[in-house]
């Protein structure tokens, strides 16, 4: 009973170093990350990072001088949302692989379907290591 104890602890501990090495590798792959949108007419383009944060505008035409001033902040405005919404989408789909389930992740993280996420990584952490702690403080031949 013992080294079965010690095998599953050794592999849960082994599946936790792969899923550290992951992490850090999806980190280090969203620290590198930057998505990019050109309106049609190519007035505008912008840049945001992996976390949606602007990080360049650039007028790739002379096409923004024959703009009205508010007209070229509204297509601005519209341009770096639409690339935070594609920055989004491209990340969570690269999420999606990582988590189990048939719930997309992008709709457990948001709650698209229900207004607010339902997926909460620090309760799922307590969860399972107050299994942990109940299944090895348990006395042994002593069920649930």
């Amino acid at each position: 009973m013992a080294d079965q104890l010690n095998n599953e602890v050794e592999r849960a501990f082994a599946e936790l170093q792969r899923g550290r090495a992951a992490a850090a590798e999806m980190e280090k792959n969203l620290a590198e990350r930057s998505t990019t949108v050109t309106t049609k007419r190519r007035e505008v383009s912008v840049t945001v990072d992996s976390r949606g944060a602007l990080t360049e505008i650039r007028f790739p035409t002379p096409a923004f001088r024959s703009m009205a001033p508010v007209e070229l902040g509204k297509l601005i405005v519209e341009s770096v949302g639409k690339a935070r919404e594609q920055a989004l989408s491209e990340i969570m789909s690269s999420f999606e692989d990582a988590f189990p389930g048939d719930q997309p992740f992008l709709d457990l993280v948001t709650g698209v379907a229900g207004g607010r996420g339902t997926f909460r990584l620090d309760q799922m952490v307590a969860d399972v290591m107050g299994m942990s702690h109940e299944e090895f403080t348990r006395p042994a031949g002593e069920s649930q």
